[in-house]
């Protein structure tokens, strides 16, 4: 048990110490693109429905280390509300949206909530919608199922 408790202890002073400022600038004429380079993050629970215009292509956003990797499509929406770009995310229950949505599109995302999955976490759900006239392949609303006597 001695050694485990050793060898962790050891691992944390080695990531400790390797996560010191290297010092190393961007040459002159460069501009570094960082988190939040594209929008503004959405905060969902707070205004839980985005409307605007989609702004630049879907791009991938690749995260996690390992067997944890994992690739995430983003979005930038600008806000019909004037109130700037906002960064949305694919999710499980957008995966549908963001193979339809391209740029220039006028585009609604809803946040409906959580929904428990039995994990730590529950699932945030979201539902995403393209204007009618630029849906590709749009579909007609079903008419309500007539009642029967």
């Amino acid at each position: 048990m001695a050694t485990k408790a050793k060898a962790k202890t050891a691992a944390k002073k080695t990531a400790t110490k390797g996560n010191k400022w290297a010092g190393v600038q961007l040459p002159e004429g460069f501009k570094p693109i960082v988190t939040g380079e594209y929008g503004q993050e959405w905060e969902f629970e707070k205004f839980p429905l985005l409307v605007g215009t989609v702004v630049g292509a879907t791009r991938e956003v690749d995260g996690g280390k390992g067997k944890d990797k994992w690739t995430k499509r983003v979005i930038t929406v600008l806000s019909d509300e004037g109130d700037g770009n906002f960064d949305v995310w694919e999710t499980a229950s957008l995966a549908p949206f963001f193979d339809a949505v391209e740029d220039g599109m006028r585009v609604s995302v809803a946040f409906q909530g959580y929904r428990d999955t039995g994990k730590p976490s529950p699932m945030k759900v979201f539902v995403g919608a393209i204007a009618e006239d630029e849906a590709p392949d749009a579909k007609p609303a079903r008419k309500a199922a007539k009642k029967r006597r």
